[in-house]
C-alpha cells in the first residue's frame, strides 16, 4: 500500500540511520547500514512471502536516510508509535 511504502519504510529506514548515526558512525556508513539492512529484510524476510519490491529496495534506505538526516530525535518516537498503530490494526 501507499501507506507501507511510502510512510511506514521510510520511517522505519530514517529509525536505523538514526541509530547509527547516534551510535558514532559517519553519514556514509549510516547510509550504507540502512541500505544493508532493508535489503536484508526485503530477501531474507519477506523474500519468503513475496517477490522483493524494487520501491522498498530504494525507498525505505533513500528516503529513510533523508528523514533520518534532518528529523533527528523524533524519529524514534514516531517509529514506535508506527509499530503500535501496526500492532494494533493488524
Amino acid at each position: 500500500s501507499i501507506a507501507t511504502n511510502y510512510i511506514a519504510h521510510p520511517l522505519f529506514g530514517a529509525f536505523i540511520y538514526y541509530m547509527f548515526r547516534k551510535q558514532g558512525y559517519t553519514a556514509k556508513q549510516s547510509f550504507c547500514a540502512t541500505v544493508l539492512q532493508s535489503t536484508l529484510f526485503e530477501y531474507v524476510v519477506e523474500g519468503f512471502v513475496e517477490r522483493p519490491s524494487g520501491i522498498d529496495l530504494l525507498v525505505t534506505p533513500v528516503i529513510g536516510a533523508l528523514l533520518g538526516a534532518k528529523a533527528g530525535k523524533w524519529v524514534i518516537p514516531v517509529s514506535i508509535l508506527m509499530i503500535v498503530i501496526r500492532i494494533t490494526f493488524l
